[in-house]
């Protein structure tokens, strides 16, 4: 359905590794941008992959962590948080079961659509368990629901999903103090590169 209502298109599936696991990292401007994802994705892969929630808003009721449950939703916890290393290690050990995980590393929804600074979490897992790492480009859904929005408009989407990395490749390519903030800083580069050129009167918009 999610095909059809937002006139989804999908590119680069090919580039997905055929062996898991891996990381499929993509921004996140829009509540819809996990159930696009999904909705890209070859449904006989989904029983493998596991998406990183906020724990704010998919543990907050019973609800909530019953479909959490049901889509395999790990629970995020922000860095401030008491508990931000032990949502870290449920994602590297989603990966060492041989599982594959979606992750949205700037870890809030971008306000304006911009790709905001990623986090650094996804940067340690990536440092102790260099799986993998696919980049991905969602295009539309924050024209469709941007933050604070209620009802979605019927806004065509694009989902580009990038050339795989390892995550030596990024370490040696991003810049920063620490090996996970040069991982996340060239994966950051790498998602960008897939979105598309911005038309002069979206630039002068921002």
């Amino acid at each position: 359905m999610m095909r059809w209502l937002f006139r989804l298109e999908v590119r680069g599936l090919e580039n997905l590794p055929q062996q898991g696991p891996f990381v499929m990292a993509a921004n996140h401007s829009s509540n819809l941008d996990p159930f696009v994802m999904a909705a890209s994705l070859p449904y006989a892969w989904m029983e493998r992959t596991y998406w990183a929630g906020s724990v704010d808003l998919f543990f907050r009721s019973s609800v909530m962590r019953l479909f959490s449950r049901i889509s395999q939703t790990l629970p995020v916890s922000s860095a401030a948080s008491g508990s931000f290393t032990t949502s870290l290690a449920f994602g590297a050990l989603t990966l060492k079961k041989q599982k594959n995980l979606v992750w949205f590393p700037e870890g809030r929804l971008s306000p304006s659509g911009e790709i905001l600074p990623f986090r650094q979490g996804l940067g340690i897992i990536l440092n102790q368990y260099p799986a993998m790492v696919v980049p991905i480009y969602i295009q539309g859904t924050y024209e469709s629901l941007p933050r604070g929005q209620v009802v979605p408009k019927l806004h065509p989407v694009v989902v580009t999903f990038g050339r795989p990395c390892h995550p030596q490749e990024l370490l040696e390519q991003g810049q920063g103090e620490q090996p996970h903030a040069r991982i996340v800083q060239a994966l950051h580069d790498r998602v960008i590169e897939l979105a598309p050129p911005r038309l002069p009167e979206e630039v002068s918009a921002h």
